[in-house]
């Protein structure tokens, strides 16, 4: 199978229909389906063959999209780099991959010393003159589990880990969530996550497998969305808590604003109290994904699964096993917070030339993403941080994450991420960076502690920051709050 499959078969089926809409651009699955088979001609004559690996460094553009299902098609992989990356970083992320050349913006400087091929070069002409149904190429058969991209992990533990995903692992983990998000070919999908991350180009991906039309998001404010959601005709999103508490700021509706629209969420969790303010508030279509590049998909929270279990991150996907192990790798029983290993057909089975990675992820056939949980019998998953979140304060040990929900109490704490400073007599205390819609005094948010954890929880340090850092995938991006609050301790010394 390829991805591109479902492509030409809307093509041909449902020619007019609206595959991308970007800004004031109209393309329809028909001029979709030439453009990309103008630009796998063009890659051809480039030399660029099946199983060769080419750099997307593009905006979120139609050009970006046609760019992707083009090395689909031909049967190449694709690999996204940031535009915006420094050489040194578009060297880390071509390192020992082969890379023949790569898709840059056209006027883009050249990308290192690779073979440069500006995305004007593949897709200019006119599509409408030269599409026709029957003259559609079919896309190269092959074993749909050979590679697709090369996706990488969201570095929130260290220095992102690439690994391979194929086609046929792209289609079949996203089935779950498409059943209970109720998609079809009458969505209009609005893509916030940026198509150079895996989460961005998996959407695509399914939307475009589904036959609805994608709406490329080129909002930069809370205000755009509102906008997009109200006067775009979106029937669907993936965004990140960090949208979802940025929208919820701006609402205050006492019913939904728009009560038909469906979002998943995934990235880090949402509180109980946060996500039925979402539901109240925005749409009662909301379903919780506990998710990672890795593995895609592993549990889904639906709106009754929220109401049944507040403090879960979803029931575990069919197909899936999980265990919870102890830090010498023992079971636990039902109940008891360690490690959590899930397994399945469809997941990767280790990262790209990254050995001490496989070893501590990849363990007798168990992938371990580094989360710490707890399972019930039902198969719930109840998240209670990373393993190198957990705070050690005089050998009694607990979890951000409870530090965060209390904290999200206060009405004028936007966001929040909290971390494990070093402390001469305690060990551990708990460090806060908390993001303010309005002014805080630091003595409130001990009393807000007060009564609901126990004061040893606490935040030692409370800092201020207009709005929190975060990698790829939406999570407050702790390894850098922890370079932070390093620094802060040895240039004020103490």
């Amino acid at each position: 199978m390829n991805i591109t499959d479902a492509l030409y078969r809307h093509a041909r089926e449902r020619p007019a229909h609206l595959a991308i809409e970007d800004g004031k651009r109209i393309i329809s699955y028909l001029e979709l389906a030439a453009l990309v088979d103008r630009a796998v001609s063009r890659l051809q004559a480039r030399t660029i063959k099946p199983g060769e690996t080419v750099v997307v460094s593009l905006p979120d553009t139609a050009e970006h999209i046609v760019a992707l299902f083009a090395l689909a098609k031909l049967g190449a992989v694709s690999l996204s780099v940031p535009e915006s990356s420094l050489d040194h970083e578009k060297s880390t992320a071509i390192e020992g991959m082969g890379v023949k050349a790569a898709i840059l913006a056209n006027g883009a400087a050249r990308f290192l010393d690779l073979g440069s091929i500006p995305v004007g070069a593949l897709v200019d002409g006119t599509a409408k003159d030269e599409a026709a149904v029957g003259q559609l190429t079919t896309p190269a058969a092959f074993d749909g589990d050979l590679p697709l991209m090369v996706t990488q992990s969201s570095g929130t533990t260290g220095v992102p880990k690439r690994l391979l995903l194929g086609h046929r692992q792209i289609v079949e983990r996203n089935q779950p969530k498409i059943a209970l998000l109720r998609l079809s070919a009458s969505d209009r999908f609005l893509q916030v996550p940026y198509l150079r991350f895996g989460w961005g180009r998996v959407g695509a991906i399914v939307m475009m497998n589904l036959g609805g039309t994608i709406v490329l998001n080129h909002g930069k404010t809370t205000e755009d969305f509102l906008r997009y959601f109200s006067d775009a005709g979106i029937t669907c999103a993936n965004l990140t808590p960090f949208h979802l508490r940025s929208i919820l700021s701006c609402v205050t509706s006492d019913t939904p604003l728009w009560p038909n629209l469906r979002i998943a969420f995934s990235g880090a969790p949402l509180s109980a109290q946060e996500r039925l303010l979402v539901r109240q508030r925005l749409t009662p279509h909301l379903l919780e994904a506990y998710s990672s590049n890795e593995a895609g998909d592993v549990a889904l929270a639906s709106p009754e699964d929220q109401d049944r279990y507040p403090d879960s991150s979803g029931r575990l996907i069919a197909g899936i096993e999980a265990r919870i192990a102890d830090p010498n790798g023992s079971l636990l029983p039902f109940g008891e917070t360690g490690e959590i290993g899930l397994r399945a057909r469809h997941f990767p089975r280790e990262y790209l030339r990254n050995p001490e990675a496989n070893a501590r992820h990849f363990r007798d056939g168990w992938f371990y993403p580094g989360d710490l949980a707890a399972l019930n019998r039902e198969g719930y998953v109840f998240l209670k941080g990373r393993t190198d979140d957990v705070i050690n304060n005089a050998g009694v040990k607990y979890f951000p994450a409870e530090v965060e929900a209390v904290l999200l109490l206060h009405p004028s704490v936007a966001d929040v991420a909290v971390i494990g400073g070093p402390h001469p007599i305690f060990g551990e205390v708990s460090v806060a960076y908390v993001v303010a819609s309005a002014a805080i005094r630091p003595n409130e948010l001990h009393k807000l502690c007060d009564g609901r954890i126990a004061m040893y929880k606490a935040p030692h340090w409370v800092f201020f920051l207009d709005a929190l850092p975060r990698v790829a995938v939406g999570k407050p991006d702790k390894k850098k709050l922890r370079a932070m609050f390093r620094h802060y301790l040895e240039t004020e010394g103490r």
